[in-house]
C-alpha cells in the first residue's frame, strides 16, 4: 500500500478491520470457529447455566466456577478491553508522531479486538433483549389461553350449577331431589344421590366434568377439566391425572349462591 493510495484512501484501513471482524465473527457464528478470546459471554453464559443446573438438581448454593473457565473469562475480557484500546492508542499515536501514513500492525489488531468487543457486546445484548420479548410473548401467549380456557370451564360449570338449582328444588316425581341432592330417585324409586349425568346431559362441551362425591344434601363441588397444563404442575386433578387446568364450582342452592373454589381450581389468578 502506497503513501498516495493511503492519502487518497482514508477509508481503506478501516475496510480492511471491519472485513476481518466481521469474517472472525461469521466464522464464530456459524462455523464453530474457538470464541474463547473473542466473545466471552457465551462462556459466562454457559458457566451460570451449569451452575443453575447443578444448585437445582442438587439442592445446593451455587458453586464457583472452575479455576480454568475464571481464567479464560477474565483473559478474554483484559484482551477485549484492555489490550485492544490500547494497542489502538498506541498504533494511532505512534502513526501521528512519526508522521506514519501507513497503520501499523498493532493498529490493525487493537481495532480489530475493540470491534470484536463491541460486537460481542451488542450482539450478546440484542440476543438477550430478543429472548426476553419472544418469552414475555410467549407468557402472553400462554396467559391468554390459559385464561381463555377458564372463562369457557366457568361458563360450562355455571350453567351445570343452574341445572342443579333447577333440580334441586324439582319434586322427586318429576325427576328432582326435593330439596335434597341426596333423594333422587331412579327408575325403581330407589334414592340416590344426584349424579353428573342429571347435570350434563345436555351440555356440549369439550372438557371433561366431575361431580364430587355428594355427602350433603344442600351443597355440591363440581370440577371442570382441560387438557392444557395449569399453573401448578404439582396440582392433583379431581379425575386422578396431574397438572392440568381445572375449575371448581361450590353450588348452594339453600343460600342462593354458587362460588368458584379457587382452593380447588388450577387456573391464574381471577
Amino acid at each position: 500500500m502506497s503513501e498516495e493510495t493511503n492519502n487518497t484512501r482514508p477509508w481503506l484501513p478501516w475496510a480492511v478491520a471491519l472485513s476481518v471482524i466481521v469474517s472472525i465473527s461469521l466464522g464464530i457464528k456459524f462455523m464453530d470457529w474457538p470464541n474463547i478470546f473473542v466473545t466471552p459471554w457465551p462462556l459466562v453464559n454457559g458457566v451460570f447455566t451449569i451452575q443453575a443446573i447443578d444448585a437445582f438438581e442438587k439442592i445446593t448454593p451455587l458453586e464457583a466456577a472452575p479455576f480454568s473457565d475464571q481464567l479464560r473469562i477474565l483473559a478474554a475480557i483484559l484482551l477485549l478491553f484492555i489490550v485492544g484500546p490500547a494497542c489502538w492508542i498506541w498504533g494511532e499515536i505512534r502513526s501521528q508522531k512519526e508522521h506514519i501514513k501507513l497503520k501499523s500492525f498493532i493498529w490493525y489488531v487493537g481495532v480489530i479486538l475493540v470491534g470484536m468487543g463491541l460486537f460481542s457486546t451488542i450482539y450478546g445484548t440484542t440476543t438477550r433483549l430478543i429472548s426476553f420479548q419472544d418469552d414475555s410473548v410467549q407468557n402472553n401467549n400462554k396467559l391468554i389461553r390459559l385464561s381463555k380456557t377458564a372463562d369457557e370451564l366457568e361458563s360450562d360449570l355455571r350453567k351445570m350449577a343452574r341445572k342443579a338449582y333447577e333440580l334441586y328444588y324439582l319434586p322427586a316425581d318429576r325427576g328432582g331431589g326435593g330439596q335434597s341432592f341426596l333423594a333422587f330417585e331412579d327408575s325403581t324409586g330407589v334414592k340416590r344421590p344426584i349424579r353428573l349425568s342429571d347435570l350434563n346431559a345436555h351440555l356440549q362441551s369439550d372438557y371433561i366434568f366431575v361431580l364430587k362425591e355428594v355427602q350433603s344434601d344442600s351443597s355440591i363441588t363440581i370440577y371442570g377439566i382441560s387438557d392444557i397444563s395449569g399453573v401448578d404442575p404439582d396440582f392433583k386433578n379431581a379425575d386422578g391425572r396431574q397438572g392440568l387446568l381445572q375449575v371448581a364450582i361450590n353450588v348452594h342452592p339453600e343460600d342462593g349462591f354458587s362460588n368458584i373454589n379457587n382452593k380447588e381450581s388450577n387456573v391464574p389468578f381471577r
